[in-house]
């Protein structure tokens, strides 16, 4: 058992290993090669327990799956861990090929990578190519979209490229859409890409909305005892009603009515131009005096907001989902801006477990399009299970 058990690690770490080395590789992909090892590492140890344990196999499989699925758990977690917030080994050192305005936009977006770093930048043109890797000894090519380089040049500059080892990327130009959405394929040996549409109709999106309605009615029932605790602590803590109401901007344009634990004096009132430390149409502050003590505790903890868990109830917002809306917000809002409007608000995000406050307007919206364009049921589990983090370490809770 100790040999198969010490084999099986051998082998994750290999694999592992293996996956940190191949340029380009996908996070998401990354991720699934190693819950698949640790999958795998499950199948030995439990063999292993059929093997050795055969009179008791129902419970030695038990214990040898759950103990497997615990440890490779963990290790993947504690490796995926480091990945994001120490800096990589080896990064990809990349030389971006485009026009200045495309080369300023991806060099952006690559920056939040910590996988590669961007060594260099040239234009769209093969000979400019071949002499900038010459200066900044770069591991691969990223051509953006242009016009300077048709088929046939892009192939001539790949055979140039491998001679000397450099691999080749080729950018779509497509912004934020997820890998799942995406499938290459091969028409009259024409390569391209096929991007699917986002499932905001879709049936499974109607059956989260089902399923999330019904979740935040057993939640409201669990949380009750504390919610009426903290509403009480609100009434004693400074004059004026528990829960405070406000017009919000639902799906569609839809206004509502959306619920929160008061955190302010009653008499509060907002005066944007001298104390909004947003670079947007969303107002924040950092220190304001009009929040109550019992306030910054909720706050702190985003308890403020265990009233929304109605909202869900009756429809109005999800569980997961943007930010929801003032009326003079959506006022303000571009085209672009006004798609955070195709889903129900949600009482959490990807741009809550983000940072939120802390985040500029402009990445709060991106995060935000990010979700209402790539959801799929996976991804509101998964903002669920970061929220628990982000509600302990409260980072932009403010």
């Amino acid at each position: 058992m100790l040999m198969l058990l010490v084999a099986a690690w051998t082998l994750t770490l290999a694999l592992i290993r293996r996956a940190r080395t191949s340029h380009g590789q996908a996070r998401g992909l990354l991720e699934a090669r190693v819950l698949a090892v640790a999958g795998l590492q499950v199948a030995i140890i439990g063999s292993a327990a059929m093997w050795w344990f055969l009179p008791a196999f129902p419970v030695a499989l038990f214990l040898g799956t759950l103990s497997g699925m615990i440890a490779g758990s963990l290790a993947a977690q504690v490796w995926l861990w480091r990945q994001h917030r120490g800096e990589p080994i080896e990064p990809i050192r990349l030389l971006v090929a485009g026009h200045t305005t495309s080369s300023d936009r991806a060099e952006a977006a690559l920056t939040r990578d910590l996988s590669v770093r961007v060594q260099g930048r040239c234009r769209p043109t093969v000979p400019a190519i071949l002499r900038a890797l010459e200066k900044t000894h770069c591991d691969a090519v990223l051509v953006l979209p242009c016009s300077h380089l048709d088929p046939i040049e892009l192939r001539r500059l790949e055979w140039q490229l491998a001679e000397v080892g450099v691999d080749l990327m080729i950018s779509t130009g497509l912004v934020d859409v997820s890998l799942g959405r995406t499938r290459v394929s091969s028409v009259a040996d024409l390569s391209m890409v096929h991007v699917r549409h986002s499932e905001l109709d879709s049936w499974r999106r109607t059956a989260q909305h089902l399923a999330g309605r019904v979740l935040a009615a057993t939640l409201l029932c669990i949380a009750a005892p504390v919610l009426l605790v903290l509403m009480l602590g609100v009434r004693l803590d400074s004059p004026g009603p528990a829960i405070y109401r406000q017009q919000r901007i639902g799906r569609g344009g839809r206004v509502f009515t959306m619920y929160k634990l008061r955190t302010m004096t009653v008499e509060s009132a907002v005066d944007t131009t001298l104390i909004n430390d947003s670079d947007g149409v969303l107002f924040k502050m950092r220190q304001d005096p009009r929040i109550t003590r019992i306030g910054t505790f909720l706050r702190r903890y985003s308890l403020d907001e265990l009233p929304q868990l109605v909202n869900v109830v009756r429809g109005e917002m999800a569980l997961v989902g943007p930010r929801p809306a003032l009326e003079r917000e959506v006022a303000e809002y571009s085209t672009d801006v006004a798609r955070r409007l195709a889903v129900q608000p949600g009482i959490t995000g990807l741009w809550q477990v983000s940072g939120r406050s802390d985040l500029a307007w402009d990445e709060s919206v991106r995060l935000d399009l990010t979700y209402v364009d790539n959801w799929h049921p996976g991804s509101d589990l998964r903002i669920l299970a970061r929220t628990v983090g982000a509600v302990i370490t409260h980072r932009g809770a403010y």
